[in-house]
């Protein structure tokens, strides 16, 4: 019986196969593939894998029973003008899945996880800096119509100089999904008067017997943590990289590919100086 990850190059882009009960000791790293291409992917039962990819494109992922994906996309150039970017997560029974993606140029990405599966669960990470005159739109959902599902989506964000996000959030639940338990949540930090960020989180409920809830907050750095940081010896600039360098710092705690981490921390190395 082979056991082994199938990888397949077609014109529409990639084909990803994790047989069942497949353990992978390393991420796999997924191959580059054109701005118009995309990639689908299933992940066997009861298997394990962690998938990496480096410039984020559109895909549809099925999670089989009992399967566990963790999936770390990156995005570090902007794509073309009026490229929608659509991630498809399906859940199916017990499966557990992960996802971290960093966002640092101009995108417009939407993530979507289908909880179909009953006992699923869904952690959705979602990190982004803007900077320069970078436009972020960014729509997340989690659906749930299996019973005694979860979801988690937290985003977290900073905009300098022009820069621009627009964060959306849904989390659904429909008639069959009872037991769901989920949460939106939504933090972002302005370092200038001409940042934005936008922010909608939603609730769509259709059935009792669930708890849902949301969040979303827009801060700016406040004089008295810079205060707490100078009074130190610690200098303005120093300082404000510090406090945003601890704003991000929690959202890393899901990522543990050390070639990953440091490219995460090039691109927020680059965004800092212009605090």
């Amino acid at each position: 019986m082979n056991n082994e990850i199938k990888i397949e190059q077609t014109e529409q882009g990639v084909t990803l196969i994790v047989p069942e009960r497949h353990e992978a000791k390393t991420c796999v790293v997924m191959p580059g593939i054109g701005s118009e291409q995309h990639w689908n992917a299933v992940v066997g039962a009861y298997s394990r894998v962690t998938l990496c990819e480096r410039d984020i494109r559109a895909s549809e992922i099925i999670v089989e029973e009992g399967a566990q994906l963790d999936l770390i996309s990156l995005q570090t150039v902007e794509h073309p003008t009026g490229h929608d970017t659509t991630k498809t997560i399906i859940l199916r029974d017990h499966a557990v899945v992960r996802l971290f993606t960093g966002l640092f140029d101009s995108v417009d990405v939407n993530i979507i996880g289908k909880l179909e599966g009953n006992e699923s669960v869904f952690e959705n990470h979602v990190m982004y800096f803007g900077s320069a005159k970078q436009k972020m739109r960014i729509r997340l959902a989690a659906v749930h119509s299996g019973r005694q599902t979860m979801s988690r989506t937290f985003v977290r964000g900073v905009v300098v100089e022009s820069a621009h996000a627009d964060m959306a959030g849904m989390i659904e639940i429909l008639e069959s999904g009872r037991g769901t338990d989920a949460h939106l949540g939504h933090e972002g930090l302005l370092l200038s008067k001409r940042s934005r960020i936008d922010s909608l989180p939603g609730l769509e409920i259709g059935t009792n017997d669930v708890k849902a809830s949301h969040s979303s907050a827009v801060h700016f750095v406040r004089p008295e943590q810079l205060f707490y940081l100078q009074a130190r010896g610690v200098d303005a600039l120093i300082a404000k990289q510090m406090i945003v360098r601890g704003f991000l710092e929690e959202m890393l705690a899901t990522v543990r590919e050390p070639d990953i981490l440091e490219t995460i921390d090039q691109q927020v190395s680059a965004k800092e100086v212009l605090v």
